[in-house]
């Protein structure tokens, strides 16, 4: 997982971007009519995301119903009108919009900050805008992610502070600079791990349950294992050396706690090599 801070873009900006990139036709002009006369109810609510977001408090936001593209949402205008807005002037945009929409699917160097592992692709809804779409184009609330972490946690409903997963630019650092992502080794040939959410104890417990609803929403434990597999050549060759020169299996206990030392916290070699360095046949060799 990949801590972010927050882009430094106005959503007024972002939104009347996308009001003059619709067509100059009657259908169009109507609908930049009456989108203006919502913007500063829209703005307002963006507004209140920026206050909950930091408190854990986006569950107080009332969801739309599902599958009805029709229902109002600030005055005339409908659920539809404002994924429109995303979907069809921003995602499909010129300028300024598709540029923006581009900037935030950059905006975590290609890795997915939701997951840590795999290839950014498109932009996650935080809150999905099938059921809040007011924040369709709200900039807080598009993540850069990988395809199958933003279909992986779909169409969400928060009902408390609890089954909110971790927001990349809002959650605190403790997150990201603790480990609680842990793994166990199984010795299989070749050897393959388990992982699992173990917050810390002194942690509260709406953050301890909010790292493991992160940890089931994105199916962590599977994209963790999978990725696993591309350390283990690298890992035995390092036992494999320090065996062969004379070393024992403390040595090798030693030099893996030290290469997971120099690793970020909740990463998947640093889970791995904490797991194998806490095996002792592992350290001896028995498993190469």
């Amino acid at each position: 997982m990949i801590q972010l801070s927050p882009p430094i873009i106005d959503c007024a900006d972002i939104f009347a971007a996308c009001l003059t990139s619709l067509p100059n036709t009657d259908e169009g002009n109507e609908f930049v009519t009456k989108l203006n006369k919502i913007k500063i109810k829209t703005q307002a609510e963006w507004e209140l995301f920026d206050t909950r977001v930091g408190n854990v408090d986006l569950h107080l936001f009332d969801p739309c119903k599902h599958a009805n593209k029709t229902q109002s949402v600030i005055d005339n205008v409908s659920k539809d009108d404002f994924v429109k807005l995303y979907t069809d002037y921003m995602v499909k945009g010129e300028d300024l919009p598709r540029n923006v929409y581009n900037i935030i699917r950059a905006y975590s160097n290609g890795l997915c900050p939701l997951c840590g592992i795999a290839v950014v692709t498109t932009v996650d809804h935080y809150l999905p805008k099938a059921r809040y779409p007011v924040f369709s184009i709200c900039l807080n609330n598009l993540v850069p992610a990988c395809d199958t972490c933003n279909k992986g946690k779909g169409s969400s409903v928060y009902k408390t502070k609890k089954s909110q997963p971790l927001h990349p630019y809002f959650s605190p650092s403790h997150f990201y600079r603790t480990d609680w992502i842990k793994a166990n080794v199984l010795k299989t040939i070749p050897l393959s791990f388990i992982f699992y959410a173990d917050p810390p104890e002194d942690w509260s417990p709406t953050d301890q349950e909010r790292a493991k609803n992160h940890f089931k929403d994105f199916d962590l434990g599977n994209k963790y294992s999978v990725n696993a597999s591309q350390f283990l050549t690298i890992i035995n060759g390092s036992i494999q050396k320090i065996l062969n020169s004379g070393g024992n299996d403390k040595h090798v206990k030693d030099t893996l706690i030290s290469y997971a030392r120099n690793e970020k916290p909740n990463t998947t070699l640093r889970a791995i090599l904490y797991a194998m360095a806490n095996d002792n046949d592992i350290c001896k060799g028995l498993y190469l």
